[in-house]
């Protein structure tokens, strides 16, 4: 079983790393999907709370430009989110 920063960590590793042929997606939208359902908690929660920005930053934001529809949508949902 991981935690959270290993499981995100394992997520986004794997996904920077490889080309975009080959980028695991489905692990992407996993690694959102698991942030957006935690959002309250880790904005409460030390050491996200501190960490939240640059996570958005280095990992959220620049799905806006994926080539991968579903997960430029799933990055807007989150971000407009109220």
């Amino acid at each position: 079983m991981y935690t959270l920063d290993e499981y995100l960590g394992f997520c986004c590793s794997r996904y920077d790393e490889a080309s975009i042929e080959y980028k695991p997606y489905r692990q992407k939208d996993g690694a959102l999907l698991a942030i957006g359902a935690l959002c309250d908690k880790l904005k409460q929660t030390e050491p996200y709370k501190s960490e939240l920005e640059r996570m958005l930053v280095q990992h959220v934001f620049p799905e806006f430009n994926s080539p991968v529809g579903h997960l430029r949508a799933k990055v807007y949902k989150k971000t407009t989110k109220s």
